[in-house]
């Protein structure tokens, strides 16, 4: 036969050749080589990473499992799970598949610096997928960057929100990539992660595998998959007291790293780790665990093993946090550092790092306590400005809330390190299908200025609630003041949207350029911000004065996080105009893209004099 034989010639009479027996990880091992840039270029070793063992045999086709859930801390190579799992199905067992990431951005990167670079670096894969060519779609003859042709199946890369990638295609593997950062609803057709599942249904050896790290309770796809499984944990054999018949071993003189079992040392005032001592207490024995040893205690040559905690499921399910890295990647005492940091910053209400800490590296959803914020506490940080303007202040942004019969608007100052002064409230009234509100306005945007210590500050930029019913007003009035930066906004409805996305004039009804802001996310970051109890980075301030009384107060805590993870209002009848109004400043101020920290003095409009610098004074202490 001819040299020149095509490679789909030789993969039709492939096809009458008995599929090899081995998995997917015994395939890496011969296989796989991970290309330059990576953590660990060179041939892959699952002993490198023994908890993936396992998960790789169950997505392989020796195994009747269909369905393999992994919740996950970061950084511990299950997205290579997924990218063995492709070369195999290319390499041994050719079928279609398809792989799906949040988004279509985050798809063409992976398939860009992850999955060409794999294929360009695994000879056995070089030699089957077809080359790529530009544009257009993948072919009998030819791939593209997110369609792939080979011998006997083909590959599709999509984003989560990627209606088309639901509609035609039958897939006999799925691949879903960090499913926590997923679209809720695609096209009003419903979750992507059950609208793939269903792509697979005519495949009686379909294998589906999804991963991914947490976020918050009760809003965690990964979280309400992995309890829809047998729900495993990886166990392993103390060093100290383990019995050495791997029979006997199991999960009663077993131990898995478990943070409560940790020993440190620590300040627990300053939150300063006081020794570079890091170790596990065998909750059995009671004898210390040192990180070094954990390489041998994750092999399963020493009886390491995954136990389910739900066992009979049809459906696998893994769970595994950071505390297993392997050495040489993320360190026990990295992980206790980070943690000390999130616990210094829980010490004066900043949430946020104790919650990325949990996700990332415990591999736990995150419940946020909505009683913390009340009246009072808000109430608590109003102070007497000197000045109308107070020192730290920057920039000045407006933000406008339309309603029915009219206009709320807040201004509010930035600093350095997202420290914020609320410095202005007003109310027009007047309905905004009419000229009179709109020029009222326009008075109070482009002439009111505010006392500063240097000088006269003027609103910089400002954003419009476009929302409602007076869309078509909202944008009659932002279009031709675009360079005056008066910006229309639209609310997004993806809970996991951006915080800005610009929307240019030829996508608009009204030919008018808008934003879509990510509403859930930019509450999420109000709500922490008006939580934090210290000034200093991420703190808003508020003054005393009769404009924000306790009704204001009041609307900043109308609303909290439903299961379906967007933020909704405790009662129908409660106002909440003042807490989308922060959402629309800082909105706003992205949109502007000023960097403050790049500032070298407020932004003026009639300066009288050079800047002075100030200590700042905060309540019992002077910084």
């Amino acid at each position: 036969m001819s040299n020149q034989m095509s490679a789909f010639v030789k993969g039709f009479l492939a096809g009458f050749e008995p599929t090899p027996n081995v998995n997917i990880w015994q395939w890496a091992d011969k296989y796989r080589v991970l290309p330059k840039g990576s953590a660990e270029p060179g041939n892959w070793r699952t002993k490198r990473t023994p908890y993936l063992k396992e998960i790789m045999e169950e997505l392989s086709p020796q195994s009747p499992t269909s369905k393999v859930i992994v919740i996950k801390g970061t950084q511990l190579g299950f997205t290579e799970v997924g990218n063995n799992m492709i070369g195999y199905y290319i390499h041994i067992e050719p079928r279609a598949g398809g792989m799906w990431l949040p988004t279509d951005a985050l798809a063409e990167k992976h398939a860009k610096k992850k999955l060409w670079k794999m294929v360009e670096e695994t000879p056995v894969l070089k030699s089957r997928v077809s080359e790529r060519r530009k544009g257009g779609g993948a072919s009998k003859e030819s791939s593209t960057i997110l369609e792939w042709a080979f011998p006997g199946g083909s590959l599709s890369l999509a984003g989560s929100g990627s209606g088309s990638s639901f509609r035609s295609d039958s897939y006999s593997f799925a691949i879903k990539d960090d499913i926590d950062g997923f679209v809720d609803d695609v096209d009003g057709e419903g979750s992507p992660i059950e609208l793939i599942d269903n792509r697979t249904d005519a495949f009686a050896n379909r294998k589906i595998y999804e991963n991914s790290t947490p976020t918050r309770a009760n809003n965690s796809h990964i979280e309400t998959e992995y309890e829809e499984s047998d729900q495993r944990e990886y166990y392993m054999p103390c060093p100290h007291c383990t019995p050495k018949d791997k029979e006997k071993q199991n999960i009663d003189n077993m131990v898995k790293f478990d943070f409560e079992s940790f020993y440190f040392e620590y300040d627990k005032e300053s939150f300063k780790l006081l020794s570079d001592e890091v170790v596990m207490i065998c909750p059995h024995c009671g004898e210390k665990i040192e990180e070094y040893q954990k390489t041998w205690m994750m092999d399963w040559d020493n009886g390491a093993k995954w136990i389910p905690n739900n066992p009979g499921h049809v459906n696998r399910g893994y769970k595994l946090s950071s505390l297993y890295s392997p050495l040489g990647w993320r360190s026990w005492k990295d992980i206790i550092l980070e943690w000390l940091k999130a616990q210094s910053k829980m010490k004066i209400g900043d949430t946020r790092l104790m919650k990325r800490w949990k996700n990332t590296r415990l591999a736990e959803v995150w419940e946020e306590d909505y009683s913390k914020l009340d009246i009072d506490f808000l109430k608590e940080k109003q102070e007497d400005y000197e000045i109308e303007v107070p020192f730290g202040v920057y920039v000045l942004i407006a933000s406008v809330d339309t309603q029915e019969d009219r206009l709320e608007i807040l201004v509010e100052g930035f600093g350095l390190d997202d420290e914020s002064w609320v410095v202005d409230r007003e109310i027009l009234f007047g309905d905004p299908a009419l000229p009179d509100v709109w020029e009222d306005l326009d008075r109070f945007l482009l002439n009111q200025t505010y006392e500063h210590d240097n000088g006269k500050m003027k609103i910089y930029a400002t954003g419009i609630d476009s929302g409602g019913s007076k869309t078509k007003y909202v944008y009659q009035y932002c279009k031709p003041r675009y360079g005056k930066r008066i910006y229309a906004l639209k609310g997004a409805k993806p809970v996991e949207a951006p915080a800005v996305t610009k929307r240019d004039a030829k996508r608009s009804k009204y030919k008018t350029t808008f934003f879509m802001i990510g509403v859930n996310q930019l509450k999420d970051v109000v709500w922490s911000n008006l939580s934090i109890t210290v000034p200093g980075p991420t703190y808003t301030h508020f003054p005393k004065n009769k404009k924000f009384d306790d009704n204001f107060f009041e609307q900043l805590i109308s609303e909290k996080r439903d299961n379906t993870g967007r933020w909704k209002k405790r009662k129908p009848t409660v106002r909440n105009e003042a807490f989308d109004l922060m959402v629309y400043t800082r909105a706003t101020l992205e949109i502007t893209g000023l960097n403050i920290s790049k500032l070298k003095e407020p932004i003026f409009y009639n300066q009288t004099s050079q800047p002075k610098r100030k200590r700042r004074v905060i309540s019992k202490g002077v910084i």
